[in-house]
């Protein structure tokens, strides 16, 4: 079972990866594997876009050429 991290861990881990360590040496002094490192920094703290979600595309009736006699026979 894995340790939980404390916020003082997830806060140091920040700051490390900041200051341009890479992801081996930042494990080795936190004293993790590399990969719960990079796997928590990427589920937990990295900042990612937010999706954008776009409302589709309003027509008023007289836009629409289903409503304005140009509908296919």
């Amino acid at each position: 079972m894995p340790k939980p991290w404390t916020a003082e861990e997830e806060q140091r881990l920040l700051e490390l990866r900041n200051s341009g360590l890479i992801w081996i040496r930042v494990a080795g002094i936190l004293g993790r594997t590399e990969a719960s490192v990079v796997g928590h920094y990427l589920k937990h703290l990295k900042k990612r876009p937010r999706k954008i979600i776009c409302e589709p595309e309003l027509r008023l009736p007289s836009q629409d050429p289903l409503l304005n006699g140009h509908q296919r026979s």
